[in-house]
């Protein structure tokens, strides 16, 4: 039998890949755009929107 893997919550997910995509340097700042958090380096790197799935 396969054990059941427990799942991150997402909230802890989303502050872990914050916390990464912040310390790879510096000069990478995040703003709030489109309603999303979005990380910048001389322009938009990525937009994230994070969302929960329905069971």
């Amino acid at each position: 039998m396969v054990p059941k893997l427990r799942q991150p919550a997402a909230g802890d997910l989303v502050a872990s890949v914050r916390e990464f995509i912040l310390a790879t340097d510096p000069a990478v700042t995040e703003a709030i755009k489109w309603q999303a958090p979005t990380f910048m380096y001389k322009g938009n790197i990525a937009s994230s929107f994070p969302s929960r799935r329905k069971p």
